[in-house]
């Protein structure tokens, strides 16, 4: 019986261990992916009722929005590996999530100058 204690002991010890300042940058870094999510989903709604001016406007906001959603996952997928890593006093693997990000962004920026060229 005392086995189960002192296990449940250790857990707490590690995770005494663990800098809360650590903890609580992780769940900013989630807000801030949650926050660029928000912003993809606005802009796929903007892109729908506010430019009628190009052709490919549904396809884009389409694109913008599935962005959105796929970073929100993203976020909340890094957040709950970092957690662990951090618990378990590890340092957490950055993953490609940000360069994912990155590059679906920079295409959204050139299928907008496209569309803004081509409806001209």
């Amino acid at each position: 019986m005392s086995e189960g204690v002192d296990s449940v002991s250790a857990v707490d010890d590690r995770r005494a261990d663990v800098d809360v300042r650590f903890l609580l940058a992780n769940e900013r870094t989630l807000l801030a992916w949650t926050r660029t999510a928000l912003a993809l989903l606005a802009g796929g709604g903007a892109l729908t009722q506010l430019s009628d001016d190009f052709r490919g406007r549904t396809g884009l906001a389409v694109t913008v929005t599935a962005i959105g959603v796929a970073t929100v996952v993203t976020g909340v997928v890094r957040f709950a590996r970092t957690q662990r890593a951090l618990l378990r006093g590890q340092v957490p693997q950055s993953g490609l999530g940000p360069y994912v990000l990155s590059g679906a962004v920079s295409v959204i920026g050139i299928g907008l100058i496209i569309g803004i060229i081509a409806s001209r």
